[in-house]
């Protein structure tokens, strides 16, 4: 009696642990250029969630955990245009592929101001500085005989 209990327990516990495994699904695929080229280090992010990912050295990329339902898929990179991708369905215990082609992208820069200012009191100094200059010296009076 007690090892058929047994195994009716276990057999509870894996039905439960595949049902739980069962209720969300994935998204992969990979991330090129305009010529084919693998893009590492592009992002993936699931629009309007939390979910997203970051492509591989050979531009591959994995999202776990995705609810079931429709969403909408953005790849993008700096130096290359963004990509995104409409209508893109996730399935429970389905693995969902979508690869992506982006274009470069020339940045343009406006105006850029540089302000760099030091400050006069140095809170992480504890020695004291006095800065000497060439003009500094050739005013001071020298003594030239001590006669």
């Amino acid at each position: 009696m007690n090892k058929v209990l047994s195994i009716l327990v276990f057999s509870l516990l894996v039905a439960c642990g595949l049902a739980e495994a069962a209720t969300t699904g994935k998204i992969t695929g990979q991330v090129m250029d305009s010529k084919g080229e693998a893009l590492p280090g592009a992002n993936i992010t699931l629009e309007g969630t939390n979910r997203g990912a970051t492509t591989d050295a050979e531009g591959y990329y994995l999202i776990l955990s995705v609810d079931p339902g429709t969403y909408v898929l953005k790849a993008s990179m700096v130096g290359y245009s963004a990509s995104v991708k409409t209508d893109v369905r996730s399935n429970s215990d389905v693995t969902t592929t979508m690869n992506f082609r982006l274009n470069e992208a020339t940045l343009e820069l406006g105006e850029l101001t540089v302000i760099a200012e030091r400050p006069l009191v140095e809170p992480d100094r504890t020695e004291s500085r006095y800065v000497i200059t060439a003009d500094d010296i050739r005013v001071l009076p020298m003594i030239r005989s001590l006669d």
